[in-house]
């Protein structure tokens, strides 16, 4: 981009010195002092500095998208996990680059009984201990209650919205109590 840039800056010195070269000549021509050649000569000078500026101009808008092109956005914010390719390498459409986590809501998935998951509906409170010591528990929240069984396990599977805490990792394990009642 830079580099597009000064070839820019410098093909609009030369249009400007083609300008001043050109208005010369035609003042010249008017007293006589320029023949017809010159004039002609300065003139197209002019229209190939115009044509340069074009040129530099559009070198400079195909610089400035090839930079966009190298930049990778996520398209949300999160946190890089893992790096999938090398510095320097291309990456071809569609392939990831790096693993990225939005670690600000973070979801527990648990298969549980289907006595217990016919107590339960979305939104109703559940208290969550990561496995990790002295980790204090946090509150979720249910977002969904499978309405079928897994064939093997004949249990549902719950999906508990959590937000961010610390010692709560992505594909780590926890324990959900569900407050039926009064039973736990």
């Amino acid at each position: 981009v830079e580099q597009a840039q000064a070839a820019l800056a410098a093909a609009k010195a030369g249009r400007d010195t083609a300008a001043r070269d050109l208005a010369g000549a035609e003042s010249l021509a008017q007293l006589g002092g320029v023949a017809d050649t010159q004039l002609v000569a300065a003139t197209s000078r002019g229209a190939a500095a115009e044509a340069q500026v074009a040129q530099a101009g559009a070198a400079l808008g195909l610089a400035r998208s090839r930079l966009d092109d190298a930049i990778l956005r996520a398209p949300f914010d999160g946190v890089v996990t893992r790096r999938l390719t090398g510095l320097g390498r291309m990456v071809s459409p569609g392939a990831p680059a790096f693993g990225v986590a939005d670690l600000s809501e973070l979801e527990l998935v648990t298969p549980v009984d289907q006595g217990v998951a016919a107590g339960l509906k979305a939104g109703d409170l559940v208290e969550v201990r990561a496995d990790v010591l002295g980790v204090a528990p946090i509150e979720g929240v249910v977002r969904t209650v499978s309405p079928v069984l897994d064939a093997q396990s004949r249990k549902a599977e719950v999906v508990v919205r959590l937000g961010y805490s610390p010692g709560l990792f992505a594909h780590g394990s926890a324990t959900a109590t569900f407050h039926l009642g009064r039973a736990a």
